[in-house]
């Protein structure tokens, strides 16, 4: 009898690992794990898909950018991005949003270059004004966001148009220096 008890577990235990393995299995594939690939293609040192950098002040999140993708190349400064969207919280201010298709980020000197390929970069600064231009650089230094080219700045009552914005996001204080052409309405 006791036989017949042993022979009885030889086949009970493989079979309860058996589920129990299964039952881990089918635990682990419902869980969703983000991973990030990289890849190594002569010069190419590293692509980044879904890229999310966010820099804190204090407890406060000052900068938010995302890019559907970065390339960082082998002995390069600058990541190179595509579908860039970068959000700026200025204390005490309305977030400042940027969108663009394509540019370069340098992490090291936390300093951005945005340009367009088909569409314009877009900037939104809140209490309903638009900017849009080719190409945006944040200059980490002097806290400034500069566009070498034409400008076209929308609010509720008026229509800037020019060239060489500077802005300066902290204080609110935006210009456009060349060409300006202004209309406004009531």
């Amino acid at each position: 009898m006791a036989t017949y008890r042993l022979s009885k577990w030889v086949f009970i235990i493989p079979f309860l690992f058996l589920v129990l393995i299964v039952v881990v299995i089918s635990w682990r594939e419902g869980k969703r794990v983000e991973t990030f690939d990289t890849v190594s293609l002569g010069n190419l040192s590293q692509r980044l898909d879904h890229l999310q950098v966010i820099r804190l002040k204090g407890e406060d999140i000052e900068w938010d950018i995302r890019a559907k993708n970065a390339i960082i190349y082998k002995d390069e400064e600058d990541a190179t991005v595509n579908d860039i969207e970068i959000i700026y919280n200025p204390e005490g201010g309305a977030p400042v949003k940027l969108t663009g298709e394509k540019g370069r980020y340098n992490i090291n000197k936390n300093t951005f270059f945005v340009e367009k390929q088909e569409k314009d970069v877009d900037i939104s600064i809140g209490k309903g004004i638009f900017i849009k231009t080719g190409n945006v650089e944040w200059l980490e230094d002097k806290r400034e966001i500069h566009s070498h080219g034409k400008v076209y700045l929308k609010g509720r009552k008026f229509v800037l148009e020019g060239e060489e914005l500077v802005a300066n996001i902290d204080s609110g204080r935006y210009e456009i220096n060349k060409n300006i052409r202004a209309t406004l309405w009531k």
